[in-house]
């Protein structure tokens, strides 16, 4: 006999078919009345509407009586247990959350104290495989609690905080709280299934330590400055599933990389599945990054991003050398990007050459596999209709 699909497996295929991104308001109205058409159509319509979550505004709303006063929720005196019920129903359906902080409100550790009791693990959101956190208001951001948005089968993280700004108490406004440290420990220990993490702005060696025990991650983002160690980084060069990596490494030491880096390359193999890579760094810090790199590596893809520091393009030449050399016959896209502020030119009158030439570029004529090349400079380069010939 053939496999058939039931009725509501077959609205859930359609359903999820659709871009609820596009024109999503009238999307969801036309969804919450599909809901009501019959009670095979409800489960699947449902789950539709709260598969992804902007605010906990209408989730908490569907226990009778919690309302919400200026930022803030009142909760009844009394809620029964189908109400519970009701509402752990509709949270099981949640997969995707998005929370700004600017829209954060507290939610009554009265409230909490009625509802985890009956969930699973202490968990809120049981299919939750997608948060994204924007985190720019730093008095919110310890008010939501650690556990709230945590799951096994949470796949997929970003966390987006303010960088340093020009305020007096900058350094301690644009660190990233304590509940977001607690939370994030919490996710290495819970979602063992976690494979993206995007991290941008300010974060401290405790939630470095921890992303540097997330051995699991296939995709990793870390746009956080200066704030990532050497040794952090070394602990990430050895994660074996790790296919696309994206860090800034300013103000990085080259000597303090290499040092940090010889010991991990004796017992492990440097980022043994990394197909794409994107970094920010000076050429020398890129330069160890690349001398580290194994013969055999399966890099294909590779932005490079100089800091902001003025240095002659020259500078480059030895690293496009050795990644030419380790990266013969697997390197397909090449993206080169150097824009320097030319505010911080130490010397005017004899300023450094800025401007790429044939001979900057000359190790890639190595790169016989090299599909794409892409170089965005301050100055443009000096090449004439020979030279690309």
């Amino acid at each position: 006999m053939h496999q058939v699909l039931f009725i509501d497996e077959l609205l859930r295929t359609i359903f999820y078919q659709i871009d609820s991104d596009v024109n999503r308001r009238p999307v969801l109205r036309g969804f919450a009345q599909l809901a009501r058409v019959c009670k095979a159509w409800k489960d699947p319509a449902l789950d539709y509407l709260w598969a992804s979550l902007g605010s906990l505004d209408p989730l908490l709303f569907i226990i009778p009586g919690v309302s919400k006063v200026d930022d803030a929720y009142t909760v009844p005196d009394t809620i029964s247990s189908a109400d519970v019920a009701n509402f752990l129903t509709y949270a099981s359906r949640v997969q995707s959350v998005c929370q700004y902080s600017r829209k954060f409100v507290k939610v009554p550790s009265a409230l909490l104290s009625r509802i985890l009791p009956h969930c699973a693990k202490d968990t809120l959101f049981p299919r939750l495989a997608n948060a994204r956190f924007i985190l720019h208001d730093s008095n919110k951001r310890n008010i939501f609690p650690p556990t709230l948005y945590l799951s096994p089968r949470l796949t997929t993280l970003a966390v987006d905080i303010s960088f340093l700004s020009g305020m007096p108490n900058a350094a301690v406004v644009n660190q990233p709280g304590e509940a977001l440290c607690v939370y994030l420990a919490a996710v290495a220990r819970v979602a063992k299934g976690l494979e993206h993490l995007r991290l941008r702005g300010r974060v401290c060696e405790r939630m470095m330590d921890t992303v540097a025990t997330l051995t699991g991650l296939k995709t990793l983002s870390l746009c956080i400055g200066s704030d990532i160690s050497a040794q952090s980084l070394a602990a990430i060069s050895t994660f074996p599933r790790l296919e696309e990596f994206r860090v800034q490494l300013d103000a990085m030491d080259a000597r303090a990389l290499d040092e940090a880096l010889s010991p991990a390359d004796e017992g492990h193999p440097f980022f043994p599945a990394l197909q794409t890579l994107h970094v920010r760094s000076s050429p020398s810090v890129t330069e160890v990054l690349f001398s580290h790199l194994a013969s055999d590596t399966h890099l294909h893809t590779i932005r490079l991003e100089a800091d902001f520091k003025p240095r002659p393009v020259d500078c480059w030449t030895p690293v496009l050398s050795l990644l030419a050399d380790k990266l013969t016959h697997t390197l397909a896209d090449l993206s080169l990007e150097c824009l320097t502020n030319f505010c911080e030119v130490p010397d005017h009158a004899f300023p450094p050459q800025l401007h790429f030439t044939l001979t900057t570029l000359s190790p890639l004529s190595k790169l016989t596999h090299l599909r794409k090349f892409h170089l965005d400079a301050s100055v443009p380069a000096d090449l004439g209709d020979r030279d690309l010939a």
